[in-house]
C-alpha cells in the first residue's frame, strides 16, 4: 500500500515564503514592489503580536529607518490623529497617505 501524503497545511505552505503584513488597502506600485521581492502580502490585521516585517530593503541606502516614537510625533505635527495601538506598519501606511 502507498503512503499518503499529508495533506497541505497553510502553516506549511507559508515557512516557504517570506509574508509582509501591510495595511490595506496596498497601493499597486507597493504591491508590485513587495511581490517583486518576494513576499506574499498579507493585510496588517492579521499580523501576530510582536511580530516585526522583515527589514525593508526598498529604502535608498543609508536611510534611517523611523521608530514608532517618531512616526507618531510626524504624524501629530501634521495634524493626524494617531489611533490608540496603532503598529508602526499602520503609522507608516498613514504617513506615506498624508499630504
Amino acid at each position: 500500500m502507498g503512503g499518503a501524503s499529508a495533506p497541505l497545511l497553510w502553516e506549511n505552505h507559508m515557512q516557504d515564503k517570506k509574508v509582509w503584513y501591510e495595511p490595506h488597502p496596498v497601493k499597486p506600485e507597493r504591491k508590485a514592489e513587495l511581490r517583486k521581492r518576494g513576499f506574499q502580502i498579507i493585510d496588517a490585521i492579521f499580523m501576530p503580536e510582536g511580530y516585526e516585517n522583515p527589514a525593508d530593503d526598498g529604502e535608498p541606502e543609508g536611510a534611517k529607518k523611523a521608530t514608532v516614537a517618531e512616526l507618531r510625533a510626524a504624524l501629530e505635527a501634521k495634524g493626524v490623529e494617531v489611533p490608540e495601538g496603532a503598529k508602526k506598519a499602520d503609522l507608516q501606511a498613514l504617513l506615506e497617505a498624508v499630504p
